[in-house]
């Protein structure tokens, strides 16, 4: 009868055992929105994850699944700290390989990753196949924390999880594998980002259907965080416990997250140049180092050196530079004052 039923009810099965929270039970009280598996699935004790496996999956992608998915769940908590929920499940499917390609598709419901993979190129393990399955596995992985424990407030600003999820994604990919290309990845984010802003502001992005900036311009955002905290040894892991431990809902804001971020490292973020994708360059401290120093004079800028490009004279010198920063402030810089900011090369 269709009616309002109640999002609290127990669920059993006569008999069958059930997988609820990744634990295996008889009984499933307070169920609420989350899921339970009826029938019995192999758990291993110490693991931090429940895994059930589609038994059609290639073999190859099976492994990954119960080997890389524990794995990328314990370093995240190390870096990260706990999520807030119990013990997650992930349930994956294949789809087949009628599809003529590679299609990696998922979700993520509270304690629940699914997953869905078809395709010939995934029926042998290669190494783009390798790289493209365990930043997918991670991706997912990752929104348990930058979703799940901390979240947007509002789908306009969906690149606070989908980016920063990719940008932790890349990371457990690279620790992986060093032949990962993370410099690709980065390039491909940048490009997408600039083709995505040229259309319009990002919180529109979904409104033009472009649910790809919010991926790609995160992940930046992201990558600008973590090269901002690199010289305190910090990364963008850091800066996520940081806002799982300040957060007091659970759900950020853009401006939320820039004021974290600029407390986190306000590195500047665009500033008058010379050159289009002007950035500082790290020319070495040893022998034959040629790193730069600041003006000697009023005027005194070499485009050469390595702040040369933003070191612009204006009127002998005397006019300061425009610069904004990560946390999304905007202020003037003396010339002299550009060597003694905390510069990201992203």
């Amino acid at each position: 009868e269709p009616k309002e039923y109640p999002r609290q009810s127990a669920r059993t099965a006569a008999g069958a055992p059930l997988l609820f929270d990744g634990q295996r039970v008889t009984r499933a009280e307070a169920v609420g929105d989350r899921y339970v598996y009826v029938g019995d699935v192999a758990l291993a004790p110490g693991d931090p994850v429940a895994t059930i496996l589609d038994p059609g999956l290639p073999g190859w992608i099976s492994g990954q699944l119960r080997d890389f998915t524990p794995s990328v769940f314990r370093d995240f908590e190390a870096m990260m700290g706990a999520h807030k929920s119990s013990r997650p499940m992930v349930i994956a499917s294949w789809a087949g390989s009628e599809f003529r390609g590679a299609s990696t598709g998922g979700s993520v419901s509270p304690g629940l990753i699914t997953m869905r993979l078809e395709g010939t190129q995934l029926l042998k393990e290669t190494p783009g196949a390798l790289h493209r399955m365990r930043w997918f596995i991670a991706h997912e992985a990752a929104h348990f924390w930058l979703g799940q424990t901390v979240g947007y407030a509002t789908p306009d600003e969906a690149w606070i999880t989908e980016g920063g999820a990719d940008y932790l994604a890349m990371g457990a990919a690279l620790r992986a594998d060093a032949g990962f290309d993370a410099v690709d990845f980065l390039a491909k984010a940048r490009s997408d980002c600039a083709a995505a802003m040229a259309k319009g502001p990002l919180a529109d992005a979904r409104r033009r259907s472009d649910q790809r900036a919010y991926y790609a311009c995160g992940s930046l955002f992201a990558a600008a965080v973590e090269a901002a905290g690199r010289p305190r040894g910090k990364g963008f892991a850091d800066f996520v416990r940081t806002l799982i431990a300040t957060d007091g809902d659970g759900k950020l804001t853009a401006q939320e997250w820039l004021t974290a971020a600029g407390k986190f490292a306000n590195a500047p973020l665009f500033a008058d140049c010379v050159w289009q994708g002007s950035n500082p360059h790290d020319l070495g401290t040893g022998a034959g180092a040629t790193r730069d120093q600041p003006p000697t004079a009023p005027g005194n800028c070499n485009v050469g050196d390595e702040l040369g490009s933003f070191c612009i004279p204006r009127h002998a010198g005397r006019s300061p530079l425009d610069m904004a920063n990560i946390d999304g402030s905007v202020g003037q810089v003396g010339l002299r004052q550009l060597w003694n900011l905390p510069w990201s090369r992203t």
